[in-house]
């Protein structure tokens, strides 16, 4: 019931949210997704007028979460995304205004791994931009929806220390729903 709630009715396909951690329409944007592209179609009609890259960064090896797998199977997309390692994603330096990772992070499950993407994802950023960082966290509310699932998530805390170790400020925070919550990161300054 708690996955229908967000995935089906909560305010979270519906973007108004996005305006509040957004401030200005990105000339330049990266969607990033682990096989699982839920979110591109929406981004192309919310920014239509500027370049963008979609990048698939599955992997495997490290992102072995059968339920990717298994909603690979049933969801097409009309965008076409880019596959790429995300360790050196095929991004130029400062390519990126904006830099979407909803939902797709925690598919690292290594600290080392998720820090070098999000270095990864820095390097791609302008020195302007941010990076809009969705995920549910590992919390008690996920928790009590989610029981042992919830472990698959990660503490708010590791995603501000990852962050802040890759080089980003905390820019904005919000709740989604009381499940899912968004982080904007900005780059340091002295990165």
């Amino acid at each position: 019931m708690v996955s229908h709630y967000i995935y089906d009715r909560s305010r979270l396909y519906q973007w108004n949210w996005l305006g509040a951690v957004v401030k200005r329409n990105p000339a330049s944007w990266a969607n990033i997704h682990a096989g699982l592209d839920q979110t591109s179609e929406a981004l192309i009609r919310l920014f239509p007028a500027a370049q963008r890259r979609i990048l698939n960064v599955y992997v495997p090896a490290e992102m072995n979460e059968s339920s990717i797998a298994r909603a690979r199977r049933h969801i097409e997309t009309a965008a076409a995304p880019e596959k790429a390692d995300p360790r050196a994603l095929p991004l130029k330096n400062c390519e990126c205004d904006t830099v979407f990772l909803l939902f797709v992070a925690h598919e690292l499950r290594r600290r080392e791994a998720r820090l070098q993407f999000f270095r990864e994802v820095g390097r791609a950023l302008n020195p302007s931009g941010c990076v809009v960082l969705v995920e549910h966290l590992r919390d008690w509310k996920n928790s009590l929806a989610y029981g042992p699932g919830a472990l698959h998530f990660f503490s708010r805390r590791e995603w501000l220390a990852v962050g802040s170790q890759a080089g980003f400020n905390l820019a904005n925070e919000l709740r989604i729903t009381p499940f899912v919550g968004c982080f904007v990161f900005s780059k340091n300054p002295s990165s």
